[in-house]
């Protein structure tokens, strides 16, 4: 794909570096009918409500605060095509000129609307999904880009930061069964498999199950608590909203979560670290393209540990026996197996990063470990 080498190494660079484009004040709209020129499309009702709409938001809002620029996020409340078409025919009528969409479940409707609308340009969050569709490569046209992450390797992170921490019960919870949410569960598994092995632990039990959705509720909390009063000392909540439900039943039965997306500290004391994707800085970076007039359009960008896409919140985390320096030789291997630059700063080379299954295996039972045994929650 044109120019695809060139944005991520573009990428690298600018997660480091802010300041491009035009300057001033912005007037950030949020009251649907005022005109904007950046469009979020999301499902739930205000962006404070999930993390990980508030992370795409905060990039969003950063920039045109930063740039002159209006913004301003519409609420779809439906996984029905044609209700997202609506919504975002409404911001296009409104002005919007760059759209963006948080996960996969926009894409179909992004691809019904972007040869009708050849002067919009359309940022897809978490999608297109190469696996499940294979025509959506095809349908990557110049107006239209995909913002993938690697969340194999923050759950991996997450995973064997547990393990290495002294956890040996462990629990994963995901919402939705789409590829970012497996993509982070299969890492954490592999990752505690891994831990394992360097602390010659012979058995780690990780129970793990698929909510159906991202929806905070009783039953979230109820099934929680379960785990945790049947030994579950950890549970990685990759379940957006719902995970302040597992926090509550962390609260209740002294528990631990890991959380997801963002930094999650702040809202529970149970929260012992977070897997992070960078989804304001990935925002920033591709709306900087746009108004630079180098746009990457037709391409899906893929963004890891090493391009700063990912991480583990590390500065606010409750971590006692896992450093700060073992985590830092843990970025340095994933950068190691993509980088061919020599060591900076007198350091050893790293080892090549961990290889970390997820697309080949069906179901997270056929990840082949040799001390995590997965048992899979109906």
């Amino acid at each position: 794909m044109k120019r695809k080498l060139v944005f991520l190494l573009a990428i690298c660079m600018v997660f480091s570096l802010m300041g491009c484009g035009r300057s001033g004040e912005a007037d950030v709209a949020k009251v649907k009918g005022t005109p904007c020129e950046i469009a979020l499309i999301m499902k739930e009702d205000s962006v404070e409500e999930d993390p990980y709409g508030q992370g795409i938001w905060n990039g969003i809002e950063t920039f045109a605060q930063s740039n002159g620029v209006t913004c301003q996020w519409f609420s779809v409340g439906s996984d029905d095509i044609e209700d997202c078409k609506e919504t975002m025919n409404q911001a296009i009528s409104e002005g919007a000129r760059v759209l963006v969409v948080g996960g996969s479940d926009f894409e179909q409707a992004v691809f019904s609307m972007e040869l009708e609308y050849l002067d919009v340009s359309f940022i897809i969050v978490d999608g297109p999904d190469m696996a499940e569709n294979s025509d959506a490569e095809a349908m990557l046209h110049d107006n239209i880009t995909g913002v993938a992450f690697k969340e194999e390797e923050a759950g991996y992170m997450a995973g064997y930061a547990a393990v290495m921490e002294g956890y040996r019960t462990l629990g994963f919870l995901g919402g939705k069964e789409l590829p970012s949410v497996i993509r982070f569960g299969y890492g954490f598994v592999q990752g505690a498999d891994a831990a394992a092995r360097k602390l010659n632990v012979d058995q780690i039990d990780l129970k793990y199950h698929y909510l159906g959705h991202f929806q905070p509720g009783e039953d979230v909390a109820e099934l929680a608590k379960s785990w945790y009063d049947g030994g579950v000392e950890v549970i990685f909540a990759c379940c957006g909203s719902a995970g302040q439900s597992v926090m509550e039943a962390a609260e209740l039965s002294g528990g631990k979560v890991i959380g997801v997306d963002s930094d999650q500290s702040d809202q529970s004391e149970t929260v012992v670290t977070s897997a992070t994707k960078n989804l304001p800085k990935a925002i920033e970076t591709i709306l900087t393209e746009y108004y630079d007039g180098q746009f990457p359009g037709s391409q899906l960008i893929r963004l890891g540990v090493a391009e700063g896409g990912v991480a583990l919140a590390m500065d606010n985390a409750r971590l006692t026996e896992f450093s700060k320096a073992e985590y830092e030789e843990l970025c340095r291997q994933f950068s190691a197996s993509v980088s061919e630059t020599s060591p900076q700063n007198g350091l050893a080379p790293a080892s090549p990063g961990p290889d970390i299954l997820t697309e080949e295996i069906a179901i997270v039972n056929e990840i082949p470990t040799k001390a995590v045994r997965v048992s899979l929650v109906q």
